[in-house]
């Protein structure tokens, strides 16, 4: 019998790659047992969640995001520099970073960054890992969220022993935006489609033999499951069936203090009548509780209601899970509006992907704020990995409020307008829009074992 070791320290891991029905797919295929590590805090939750499962063995870990001494701090520090994107050029404009020049450096000489990490790899040494993989000799080790700091240990340490070793990329988003970068290079990294492969080409200096494409697995329920029924969805959350609602996908506090002042523009627009007056808002948290919707000084309203998006835990860090009735909760959602608003989020390719209209808001409120703001939502419209979503068309951006209630009105009237661009924005960032990621990510694994 083979042996899996893997990774899971992220919500979003866990959701987007053992809920799809991958562990099934798996042990089809092969006979095999899974060492799940994660967060001691969850190791319960996660035990409970799969106590059925005789060849899954649960083993909780004290997460750490600290180096393990002077050579682990220094080649953290160096990986760094490793991306020059124009996300990370906002964020360092954001934060008030002066110019590194090393970013220049690893830009134009690739092979500097690639000596880094080999260096990394065999020079650095972390002990934390070690205990599991004497204890369960695993064939191959799989880091579920390859930019985590303690996943990418795991790998350092599989590497060293010479396991073979699978890193995911989680999201869309992990190879452009300055909250994590690769130190040591997997043997295969999986990636949801070819935007991501070409980063990876780039950031990491891997060829393409070892960056294989599965789709976007995040959304393989939107085209496996079946939504429940309008009559069901809204009564179960005080919605009105007989009348349209539109979504309010919120990105929490910690990225804009100006959600609950759009939803006011929205309101003003529905009491004068700009909008329908029988039009509802359904605002929806982002998954991370510590993060809520920015309430501010919203006006409670009969017509606002509120859905969350994830399952709150009492474990401590990273407190909640997105389970599959969170998923879905969320194309029920999404199927029934008749529009999604949000400021910048991966729903919009979920909605996009389900032929649902799509505004994104580009502007503060009534706030005035330079895109340089530490606050402002318009820089995300420049972050590397969305450029695709607005180059496609499938996303309609709002400047102003004035262009957002054009945008709502038009919507309400016209759902169709734009379908095609939709299909078009799915299609490049899903890659296959046939709900069959985690089959092809479980192919990958039986391959590799």
């Amino acid at each position: 019998m083979k042996t899996i070791l893997m990774t899971i320290f992220s919500p979003f891991a866990a959701r987007n790659i053992l809920r799809p029905g991958f562990l099934d797919l798996l042990f089809s295929q092969t006979n095999c047992r899974l060492i799940l590590i994660v967060p001691e805090t969850k190791q319960e939750f996660y035990r409970q969640q799969f106590a059925s499962q005789q060849n899954i063995i649960i083993e909780g870990i004290k997460s750490w995001r600290n180096p393990d001494g002077w050579l682990d701090r220094i080649f953290l520090s160096l990986s760094l520099h490793y991306v020059e994107t124009e996300t990370v050029k906002i964020l360092r404009r954001t934060w008030g970073k002066k110019f590194r020049p090393l970013f220049k450096v690893f830009k134009y000489l690739p092979v500097l960054r690639q000596l880094c990490r080999w260096l990394d790899w065999h020079l650095v040494v972390d002990k934390r890992p070690d205990s599991y993989l004497e204890r369960y000799r695993p064939d191959l080790v799989i880091a579920a969220h390859a930019i985590y700091f303690e996943e990418q240990a795991f790998i350092r340490e599989a590497k060293r022993r010479q396991i073979k070793t699978v890193s995911i990329i989680n999201s869309w988003d992990n190879l452009t935006v300055y909250k994590g970068v690769i130190r040591v290079l997997p043997d295969q990294l999986i990636v949801p489609n070819e935007i991501v492969q070409r980063e990876a080409l780039d950031f990491c200096d891997l060829p393409a033999s070892r960056v294989p494409i599965i789709g976007m697995w995040s959304c393989d329920h939107y085209f496996k499951s079946k939504p429940a029924s309008r009559q069901t969805f809204c009564r179960a959350l005080g919605l009105d069936p007989g009348k349209p609602f539109i979504i309010f996908a919120s990105i929490g506090h910690d990225y804009s203090d100006t959600e609950w002042e759009d939803i006011e523009l929205i309101q003003k627009a529905i009491v004068t009548g700009q909008l329908p007056t029988d039009l509802q808002i359904l605002i929806r948290s982002h998954p991370n509780p510590r993060s809520p919707f920015a309430s501010g000084q919203l006006t409670p309203a009969a017509n606002i209601f509120y859905q969350s998006s994830s399952t709150p835990l009492t474990t401590g860090e990273q407190d909640y899970e997105i389970t599959p009735a969170d998923d879905q909760a969320a194309l029920d959602a999404i199927y029934h509006s008749a529009v999604v608003v949000t400021i910048q989020s991966t729903i919009s390719l979920e909605t996009a992907a389900l032929d649902r209209p799509v505004i994104n808001i580009n502007f503060d409120g009534w706030e005035k704020r330079g895109s340089d703001h530490p606050l402002s939502v318009k820089r995300y419209h420049h972050f590397t990995h969305y450029l695709p979503v607005h180059q496609s068309g499938g996303v309609y951006l709002a400047h102003s409020p004035e262009q957002l209630i054009t945008g709502l009105a038009r919507y309400l009237k016209q759902p169709q307008t734009d379908q095609a661009a939709r299909q078009r924005l799915a299609k490049r960032l899903c890659w296959r829009l046939d709900g069959d990621a985690s089959k092809r990510l479980a192919k990958l694994i039986v391959a590799e074992l």
